[in-house]
């Protein structure tokens, strides 16, 4: 990886791509509970997913030389915690 912030960037587009779906998914289910109920779960599924993006890109930020050797470790930890 020459670029550490445009493979954040890229993978957090994926993300939250996936994110969205799944979340039009469970949109459906809530379909028919009250206002704050849905309030509280569209908060819910997207504070995770912000948090850890934002994490990803400062991340990348930071830390400019990330080792190659290294690059398949952080983002087996950051995928993991998407699931």
């Amino acid at each position: 990886m020459r670029n550490p912030f445009l493979f954040s960037l890229i993978f957090s587009a994926i993300i939250l791509a996936i994110d969205f779906y799944t979340f039009r998914g469970i949109k459906k289910l809530t379909n028919n509970f009250g206002a704050k109920i849905k309030r509280i779960v569209f908060y819910l599924f997207w504070i995770v997913p912000a948090l850890l993006i934002a994490g990803l890109i400062i991340f990348s930020v930071f830390n400019r030389s990330i080792d190659p050797a290294n690059v398949l470790v952080y983002f087996h930890y950051i995928s993991g915690m998407f699931i």
